[in-house]
């Protein structure tokens, strides 16, 4: 039955997604936590997502048709779910139009983009030499040391787009960006098109980059573990079984987290590789103890017996501490500290279950294989006649 469950357990694997909430790391006992949910609830967003907008052209951010497509962008993430607010030109060039283009008998220089809900519409000047102008009496008006070079470039070929998110996961602030990089390429000229950037987007890869390069380091330890095991066992036999024990605890703790929470982020992938040399090392004792015990003339059901009344109790004993201690671990408060905590308690106690209950069973399974194809060869079945009795009977 030991396989037929952890099969069942291992396709937990497939409900994993990889996430995380850093804001919600901490969770409501700590001061942060709470400032932090009150400052996303009811101020502003944590995360910003930059776009750097190019012109194409020296000047280019007072040409309308590139203002026109920076307020269709700026309207399509004010439309997104998770953005809180936007921050780029537009807001000054709509506070220059207040105070120099409206009223009078002037040509009004100021056009709302078609397709663009009216709370969202900024203005667009008609007039792209005035609004220079404008923008230059606004930069020089500001107080020393002050200027518009976080807003654009100083040859005013392109400008800073910031979308500020709100309550935003890791899994979230990458769709965004390719969402947004996405929108440039297809609905903008092609120089404006460019990627996302900041420190929340930084953060967002950096835990499947992570998770990814955890996962082959840890296939590649396990590949150079089983080398080992046949070197020491001087048995290919024995270093493949050693991937069984070795494998399958993580596989089936992953899986049980899959279908209890799902998300797994920076803080979970490192356990896999940090609770792999405790699994190790209760494979090598009981592997060693029972080719001990067949070296020394027991059959397989004798070397299990003896295998399980050596290293049995101390493996029992080592694996409750080791849960013991780690769900301790998980009742912190920090997420990194309680997400690596449940999982390594999961991890250890199932390796014992997996070496007592199929690691167990698959040696002594294969050792009677073993014997009875030795058994066979050393005694072959005597020949038979054409009538089907053999010519000593």
């Amino acid at each position: 039955g030991a396989p037929i469950v952890a099969l069942a357990l291992g396709l937990g694997v497939t409900q994993i997604f990889i996430d995380d909430t850093y804001t919600n790391y901490f969770d409501e006992r700590f001061e942060f936590r709470r400032h932090t949910d009150l400052i996303e609830r009811h101020l502003t967003g944590l995360e910003i997502v930059e776009f750097d907008v190019a012109a194409g052209e020296e000047g280019g951010v007072y040409d309308p048709a590139y203002i026109d497509k920076l307020a269709r962008f700026d309207a399509w993430m004010n439309a997104q779910p998770k953005v809180a607010f936007t921050a780029s030109m537009l807001e000054i060039y709509d506070r220059l139009h207040e105070h120099f283009g409206s009223g009078g008998a002037q040509t009004p220089m100021i056009a709302v983009p078609d397709g663009v809900p009216p709370a969202l519409a900024h203005a667009v000047p008609a007039d792209r030499a005035a609004l220079a102008q404008y923008v230059l009496t606004y930069e020089m008006s500001l107080p020393r040391g002050q200027d518009l070079a976080n807003k654009m470039t100083i040859d005013k070929s392109a400008s800073r787009v910031s979308a500020i998110l709100r309550d935003a996961s890791t899994a979230e602030i990458r769709r965004f960006r390719e969402a947004g990089e996405a929108w440039l390429r297809t609905q903008a000229p092609q120089e404006m098109a460019g990627p996302g950037t900041g420190m929340a987007v930084m953060y967002a890869y950096l835990s499947s980059v992570n998770i990814n390069a955890m996962i082959g380091g840890t296939a590649v330890t396990l590949v150079f573990i089983s080398i080992f095991f046949v070197a020491a066992f001087r048995s290919v036999k024995f270093g493949a079984i050693s991937l069984l024990p070795n494998l399958l605890p993580g596989v089936l703790a992953f899986g049980i987290w899959g279908y209890l929470v799902g998300k797994i982020g920076l803080a979970v992938s490192i356990t896999g590789a940090l609770t792999l040399g405790i699994i190790v090392d209760d494979t090598v004792h009981m592997i060693w103890r029972f080719r001990e015990a067949r070296r020394n003339g027991q059959n397989p059901d004798e070397a299990l017996r003896t295998m399980f009344s050596v290293v049995g109790e101390p493996m029992l004993i080592s694996t409750l501490v080791l849960v013991a201690g780690f769900t301790v671990l998980s009742t912190s408060g920090f997420y990194v500290t309680s997400a690596l905590g449940a999982l390594s308690a999961m991890i250890v106690g199932i390796a014992l279950i997996a070496d007592w209950f199929l690691l167990g069973p698959v040696l002594g399974w294969i050792e009677r294989v073993a014997d009875a194809r030795a058994a066979e060869t050393a005694h072959p079945p005597a020949p038979k006649s054409a009538a089907g009795v053999s010519p000593v009977a």
